[in-house]
């Protein structure tokens, strides 16, 4: 029967620990963590040693994973792949389920085994789902599903990585075909492929030149692949892929033509959340290794682990381990409870953020077990086998998917261009509602001589500037909501001070008078509430965005310009 929690107090989650509770996990989730953890002790792990060697995991291991129902699970939980399955998703299907079944995955220790057996899957076939057409999804899909065929995706060039848009492989309209010519290179899965998801340029330069075909190795002649030899991940099967006068028909276009720079994006989120979930077991694996090795291990007269410089480690190690875990967790139930189109852009920042964090941890981790477990550690066998091969690993998880570096400065570059959106509404709200109300206040002054006195009015700006601030200490994340609620409300009803005018001021009012007001017209009042709501609207759907993005005090100083009625 698979333990959970025991032993090592952070070999596991702390949710697999039954004295921890979690907001995240029902108990669909805790029964689909049993079928995968059994399935990892009894076909994974006892075999990974051997695939490493042989830089293959076998074809059965595919098919006797989909057969458990487990394999689907990868493809996003808002895919659709079970429907196209003869297997029964989990009950109440989300991405934690899938979050569950790569981590437990990952305890093999392998980054290679791991890569060989979904990697290709995990991110060639998602296109296929969400873009391809239906004749497309019911030919390719269920064998892919179900572990009978391969697929790999090329994007990948020897001189486009990161720079998705700058690819070179061309694909020429010739009648009801595209002819492609080019090469792919590090392409995970690829030596094994039976098919290709494949970015290639049908356009001009740049990204909208770039579109997505699905190549068949056994109906299209022309593709040629060839074994890479890496530093690690052995068994993934990292290939050099050549594409000579490929005849591919126009109906295996992914999407539509030059758009398919946009089928690469939205392809990333899902990409790097799984890297994050794999380096983080990968983390915690050599976290749990390196505990128990300190507590075998004596020198100097004791156990490695009453040493204060190891506990020092093991406390660095885990405090990191820990870290990244919780932020994965709440990613994933935003992923959970986000619309796909909106994740994409809301979520894209902060996964790839994410992403870098995990594998600088991941990068850390190995090292630092390296050191605890000494000469273990570099020796491919014996106590420190997965200490070594993860330290070979660590390349694998900081440059694919986006490198450490680009992905730190693109979370950066998509938080200033989301202020510089936000700001510009707020600045056209703001110029909109200076309009009315000076408007309004015109009228006013048209109107009638009276006016309020300095003392009156001066008092009236404090009270908005207090409730100003009373609105945002009340929580910025309810900002745009408050907006509605404070000017809306007070829109039922807008009433204005009148000016003083020049020269002699009237005499003081008795406490019976009152100043004297005006409201806007009907029309004026309904547009104005119109433009309200459109602008907040827009607001609210990057809330996350905005709360990321905007410091508290250039909000604060726009809202203390922006003249509210009162």
């Amino acid at each position: 029967m698979a333990s959970f929690g025991a032993g090592n107090p952070y070999g596991d989650p702390n949710w697999y620990n039954g004295a921890y509770h979690s907001p995240y996990y029902k108990e669909t989730h805790k029964a689909w963590r049993a079928r995968c953890r059994s399935f990892v002790e009894e076909h994974i792990m006892p075999f990974v040693s051997e695939w490493e060697v042989n830089k293959a995991v076998p074809r059965e291991t595919y098919v006797k994973c989909a057969e458990a129902g487990l394999l689907p699970v990868v493809v996003g939980a808002h895919s659709g792949a079970f429907d196209l399955v003869p297997k029964e998703a989990p009950q109440d299907l989300d991405y934690f389920h899938e979050l569950i079944f790569v981590d437990e995955l990952a305890r093999c220790g392998s980054g290679g085994v791991l890569w060989g057996l979904i990697e290709g899957l995990q991110i060639g076939l998602p296109p296929v789902l969400n873009f391809g057409t239906e004749e497309m999804k019911k030919r390719v899909a269920p064998d892919c599903l179900m572990g009978r065929k391969i697929i790999s995706l090329n994007i990948t060039e020897p001189s486009a990585g990161s720079d998705v848009a700058a690819i070179k492989t061309t694909a020429v309209r010739e009648g009801d075909f595209y002819i492609v010519n080019g090469n792919k290179k590090w392409i995970t899965n690829g030596i094994f492929s039976d098919y290709f998801t494949c970015a290639v340029r049908t356009g001009g330069q740049g990204m909208r030149g770039v579109s997505m075909l699905l190549l068949e190795k056994d109906s299209m002649p022309g593709i040629t692949t060839k074994r890479m030899d890496c530093q690690g991940v052995w068994p993934s099967g990292t290939t050099y892929v050549e594409f000579d006068q490929v005849k591919v028909p126009v109906a295996n276009l992914i999407g539509k033509e030059n758009e398919g720079f946009g089928v690469i994006m939205k392809n990333f989120n899902h990409e790097r959340w799984g890297f994050v979930v794999q380096a983080t077991r990968f983390s915690r694996v050599l976290l749990e290794d390196s505990w128990n090795f300190a507590n075998k291990r004596s020198t100097f007269g004791k156990k490695l682990v009453e040493h204060p410089v190891i506990r020092w480690k093991l406390a660095e190690m885990t405090r990191q381990v820990e870290g990244i875990h919780h932020w994965l967790e709440n990613m994933t139930f935003q992923l959970c409870q986000m619309p796909k189109d909106q994740a994409m852009t809301t979520l894209g920042g902060p996964i790839a953020l994410m992403k870098a964090h995990s594998s600088k941890i991941f990068e850390y981790c190995a090292r630092e077990a390296r050191q605890i477990f000494g000469g273990n550690a570099y020796t491919r066998s014996g106590l420190g086998e997965r200490a070594e091969r993860l330290y070979r690993d660590v390349g694998a998880y900081a440059i694919p998917g986006g490198s450490e570096e680009i992905l730190l400065d693109l979370a950066i570059r998509q938080v200033l261009a989301g202020q510089a959106a936000i700001l510009s509404e707020l600045r056209s709200l703001h110029e909109y509602w200076k309009q009315q109300l000076g408007a309004a206040q015109g009228s006013d002054r048209s109107a009638s001589p009276a006016a309020a006195s300095p003392a009156a009015k001066e008092l009236s700006n404090v009270g908005r500037e207090e409730a100003v601030e009373r609105r945002l200490s009340e929580g910025l994340q309810d900002f745009t909501d408050s907006i509605v609620q404070s000017i809306e409300g007070l829109s039922s009803k807008l009433v204005f001070e009148v000016p003083a005018r020049p020269g002699p001021q009237p005499k003081p009012r008795t406490q019976s008078d009152q100043p004297r007001t005006t409201e806007f017209h009907s029309a004026n009042l309904n547009l104005g509430r119109l433009r309200l709501r459109e602008a907040c609207a827009s607001l609210r759907s990057r809330r996350c965005l905005f709360l990321l993005c905007l410091p508290m005090a250039m909000a604060m100083a726009i809202l203390r310009r922006m003249p509210l009625p009162g």
